[in-house]
């Protein structure tokens, strides 16, 4: 009994073989889906009071936003961890330069730039 929860559990916490908790914006994206999916479906029978219609609209927006909000929060995602690794790049650079002629050249003309 103990092993078939353990195993249920297991087999729910991944998707594709990676947990779900360490696929960023994963969580973000569908918490926004459900939200906006429900308020285009109660949109849509409040307008047209016809309940196929609405749940078919629902289901189609919950896909369209939360695949839409999932590439938007990748590229922020991604474009943030870019810039952190040339910052972190740079800092390595300066570290290693430091002391040096060519750091000091470096810092000269940083500080004619200022």
């Amino acid at each position: 009994m103990v092993e078939e929860e353990n195993v249920k559990k297991s087999i729910s916490e991944k998707i594709f073989g990676k947990k779900v908790s360490e696929i960023t914006c994963f969580r973000d994206s569908f918490l926004v889906g459900i939200c906006g999916s429900m308020a285009v479906g109660l949109f849509t029978f409040m307008a047209t009071s016809r309940t196929k219609r609405a749940t078919d609209v629902a289901v189609v927006s919950l896909a369209g936003i939360t695949f839409s909000y999932f590439c938007y929060c990748r590229y922020g995602w991604s474009k943030q961890r870019f810039e952190a690794q040339k910052l972190r790049m740079a800092i390595d650079n300066k570290l290693l330069l430091e002391g040096t002629e060519e750091g000091k050249r470096i810092e000269e003309q940083m500080n004619k730039c200022d």
